[in-house]
């Protein structure tokens, strides 16, 4: 070894397998042995003279020298001796002590752990701890007089064994401490946690069970008193209007009974005259008449006989033709009837929404309300003790009382000067009609323009908010749709790419494949490997309606892949037989079900999934599949949830399967987006809509806009033209006057409510100081009460506009349907026109004829037309005064028995009538109002 202290770093030269430092006294080869065994991690420091590491510092840093570090290289060429895992370069290892601060190690620069530079140096026989790694001198002869256990000891240190036996005994050691401490964790658990929760557990459910009656009970007798309430004040109104009606109608019933006794006596003279007039006109002319007339009828007969079977059949195709156009004009009116249909159901859906918004609105109310009454704290933020709002409830019903004072002076002042003024006028009355009637009805038109502007009840903040939940749903979807293409294009063969085969190919005759037309249940997710491997291929298999589509497929249809279809109609299946099924649920303790029924699926689409998944069984765990392959009762191939699969053959399919997701598991997830993309894009569609009224209710609200405005222009000039006018501003004066005069009345009637109010609040603030807190117990229950109503009034009013919206896309197609059937109807009318026409040509002449023997008979006709009208006019005047004198002698008497029956019920009315107001004080009755 070459030694040369004014070096920073000592080369170490000597052969393979041995070292010799040589050196004068106090040349420092202790401290270069003491260094290597300090590298190392020495822990036994007696060895390298040191009582701690601090003194292995020069002059344990008193002379400056802070910190004391040993650095050394090995020689790793050798790659067969190398450490595990440093192969690739020589090692550095590095060890240094701070005074005052932490001892640290690096390997090849990077920090390491005491413990890896340990590992390190034992992997290759270097265990400075070993009590005969360091011999000194004078135990040489001891080692030489080792025993054949000690021996043993030390070649096992050599060897590098002894490292893991020690990190063996260290393992078991520790897990022995581990299950000592579990045990007593599982005994304090079942012993002493276990009951106390369980006995928890039961007082829960008991004290649940008691709060849940005790608000039934709350909730049926406030609906028993509401119920008596609202019964007895519905009696009070039916019997006030029946007395009310009672009355009219007896009445009406005296004035009968009054005035038909002069009636009947002027119709029976009038009786008398007729019969008289009529015994004068009746005579022999009529019968020659009729003689004349029966010969014209004969002649007439004849010729009217030819027309008879041409009429009839004009006849029928004009019947054709009404049908026709009566069931054209029903469609017309059902088509108008669906239109009006559909804009009242627009209309409805708008209130509907509205509707559902009040409800969110007063729901957020009652939830303030709810927590204000917790907490203490006024809905103004404030808390305020029931004495705080006594006094200042008390102090506002004095502040009320004087402005209700000075407002009854006020009236009276202003009733004075308007009198003053309004006999002023009475001189220049017609002057001012005059001036003021121009003036009124603009006045007018600017009111009735501003209500339309009120109606429209446009927001442009509801457009902005309908615009942006538009986008905001749109940009969601087209998230959606991005997950699915990913998830389509790491899984090519869950989708099928064609042309159509033919012009017109009707794409849902394609049903999609069968990973994708599945379901798992529920309570069967962690069996999707074993689905998979159950299905195998075809799982990947396309179904179609029928075979006649799979071959127009494979022909015509530039398949990218190749695919495997399973029309529904020709497709053939295996199933299970019943008694194997109980023999497999019975060997396996009923945890063996048919692959089959772990799905759901479309019932069209059974015979595809029968031949997919009807001939295997899938279990929990793979010994429960090979029991079921192999058992004599069964005998079918079995699969377990892992995928390990068993055929009755005898072929074993099994193993790792990757940490890939499962082919089933990513069909789901696809599934679940399609879903969720068709609820969003309805979402859309109902945005779409709401933008669509919106826009239309800001068309309409600027075009009023401007007309209000052009008409308020022409308004204010008019009026800066009549205010120049002394007798128009004398008119404005009044007005004003009774505008000051009619408002305070309003005022007055608000401040008698507010008073009524305010003292009725008095009294429940009184009340209160009395019964404090079962009073807001009691609140808090009926607000919590109405917070859940509410809660279920929105639900309910949710889903019936979600109806509405249905209602409203089906009105819209029943409205193509029937503009279809109005064409339809109008062609064929136009078919019927013309057989009609052609009809009507060949019918002209015979007409022609019969119009001839018809004029003779019209004649003759006439003539006795004329005496049978005289006589008849008689006759039936004087029938109808004999039934009018019936008639009136009748409607008396039936007039006098009801006023008598009218009289009983009034008086058993007001006999009741009595009794309710005696029962309920303060009631409404008609005297009362």
């Amino acid at each position: 070894m070459d030694l040369n202290p004014t070096q920073p770093a000592l080369r170490l030269k000597g052969s393979t397998h041995s070292l010799t430092l040589y050196g004068l006294n106090g040349s420092g080869k202790s401290n270069i042995l003491d260094g290597i065994c300090f590298l190392l991690g020495i822990s036994n420091l007696t060895s390298v003279r040191a009582a701690n590491l601090q003194d292995l510092v020069y002059k344990s840093g008193q002379a400056g020298i802070t910190k004391a570090t040993v650095t050394i290289t090995f020689d790793n060429r050798d790659k067969m001796q190398s450490p595990l895992g440093y192969e690739l370069n020589n090692e550095i290892v590095t060890r240094q002590v701070v005074v005052g601060g932490r001892n640290k190690y690096t390997i090849n620069g990077v920090n390491a752990t005491n413990q890896r530079v340990q590992d390190l140096f034992r992997s290759v026989q270097l265990n400075v701890n070993n009590p005969h790694f360091l011999i000194m001198q004078g135990r040489v002869t001891k080692v030489l007089n080792m025993k054949p256990v000690e021996i043993l000891s030390m070649i096992e240190e050599a060897a590098g064994t002894r490292l893991y036996e020690s990190k063996k005994e260290s393992a078991e050691k520790t897990i022995e401490k581990k299950e000592s401490k579990l045990v007593q964790i599982n005994t304090a658990l079942e012993e002493e946690l276990r009951p106390c929760l369980e006995k928890l557990q039961e007082e829960r459910q008991g004290y649940l069970e008691f709060q849940k009656i005790t608000r039934e009970i709350d909730h049926l007798n406030k609906l028993w008193v509401a119920w008596q309430f609202v019964q007895v004040e519905e009696s009070v109104a039916a019997n006030a209007a029946s007395i009310r009606t009672t009355e009219e109608e007896i009445g009406k019933m005296r004035s009968v009974v009054e005035d038909n006794p002069g009636k009947i006596a002027e119709i029976e003279a009038e009786v008398k005259v007729l019969e008289s007039e009529r015994s004068a006109t009746t005579g022999g002319q009529m019968g020659e008449v009729n003689n004349q007339l029966m010969q014209r009828k004969a002649h007439y007969g004849k010729a009217r006989s030819l027309l008879e079977n041409q009429r009839r059949l004009l006849k029928d195709e004009k019947k054709k033709k009404q049908e026709v156009s009566k069931s054209m004009e029903e469609d017309k009116g059902a088509l108008m009837e669906r239109q009006k249909t559909l804009e009242q159901s627009l209309k409805d859906l708008d209130s509907l929404e509205k509707k559902h918004e009040e409800m969110r609105s007063s729901l957020d109310m009652e939830e303030k309300k709810l927590h204000a009454l917790s907490t203490g704290v006024t809905e103004t933020g404030g808390i305020q003790s029931v004495e705080q709002q006594l006094r200042e409830t008390r102090d506002r019903v004095t502040g009320l009382e004087s402005e209700l004072h000075q407002i009854n002076n006020r009236i009276r002042k202003n009733s004075k000067e308007l009198r003053d003024k309004e006999n002023g006028m009475k001189q220049n009355e017609r002057e001012l009609q005059g001036i003021t009637t121009e003036y009124d009805t603009k006045r007018k038109h600017v009111e009735a323009i501003r209500k339309r502007l009120e109606k429209v009840e446009f927001d442009g903040e509801k457009l902005r908010a309908a615009v942006t939940r538009q986008r905001s749903v749109a940009e969601e979807v087209d998230a959606i749709k991005r997950k699915m293409e990913q998830l389509s294009g790491n899984m090519p063969q869950l989708t099928v790419d064609y042309t159509d085969p033919e012009r017109g190919f009707d794409r849902s005759k394609v049903k999609g494949v069968v990973a994708r037309l599945i379901k798992l249940k529920d309570q069967f997710k962690q069996a999707a490997t074993g689905l998979e491997v159950a299905a195998g291929g075809k799982l990947y298999n396309v179904v179609v309606d029928s075979n006649t589509t799979g071959k127009k497929l494979i022909e015509g249809g530039q398949l990218k892949r190749r695919v495997t279809f399973i029309p529904l109609d020709k497709i053939s299946s295996s199933r299970l037989p019943a008694h194997k099924v109980e023999a497999a649920r019975r060997l396996t303790e009923g945890e063996a079900n048919p692959a089959i029924e772990l799905i759901d699926y479309e019932p069209y689409l059974d015979p595809a999934m029968w031949f997919v998944f009807g001939n295997s069984f899938l279990t929990r765990t793979s010994d429960q599949a090979k029991s079921l392959a192999f058992s004599r009762d069964v005998r079918a191939p079995a699969v377990s949830y892992e995928g390990d699969q068993f055929s009755p053959a005898g072929m074993l399919t099994g193993g790792s399967r990757g940490r890939s997701e499962p082919v089933l598991v990513k069909a789901s997830q696809l599934i679940e987006h399609q879903i969720e993309v068709q609820r969003r894009e309805g979402e859309v569609r109902e945005s779409q809509r709401a933008v669509d009224v919106e826009n239309d209710k800001e068309a309409k609200f600027r075009e009023i806009k401007r007309e209000l405005d052009r008409v308020e222009d022409e308004f204010s000039r008019l009026e800066g033209r009549l205010r120049q006018n002394r007798q128009f501003r004398q008119v404005e004066e009044v007005r004003e006057l009774k505008d000051l005069i009619e408002a305070d009345s309003r005022r007055i009637e608000e401040i008698r409510s507010e008073t009524l109010e305010a003292n009725k609040l008095a009294k429940q603030l009184e009340d209160r100081l009395l019964n404090q807190d079962n009073s807001k117990e009691a609140e808090i229950k009926s607000t919590k009460a109405a917070i859940e109503a509410l809660k279920v009034r929105v639900r309910e009013a949710h889903d019936v506009l979600q109806e509405k919206v249905q209602y409203t896309e089906e009105l819209k197609l029943e409205m193509l349907e029937l503009k279809k059937s109005v064409v339809d109807g109008q062609v064929e009318s136009e078919q019927c026109e013309e057989s009609i026409a052609a009809i009507e040509e060949q019918i002209v002449e015979a007409e022609r004829g019969e119009a001839e023997a018809k004029e003779a008979v019209k004649e003759v006709e006439k003539r006795l037309s004329d005496a049978k009208s005289a006589l008849a006019s008689k006759n039936k005047e004087i029938q109808e005064k004999q039934k009018e004198q019936n008639k009136l002698v009748k409607e008396m008497q039936e007039a006098d028995l009801k006023m008598k029956d009218l009289q009983h019920s009034l008086e058993k009315s007001v006999a009741e009538r009595g009794e309710l107001n005696g029962g309920r004080p303060g009631c409404w009755s008609p005297t009362t109002g």
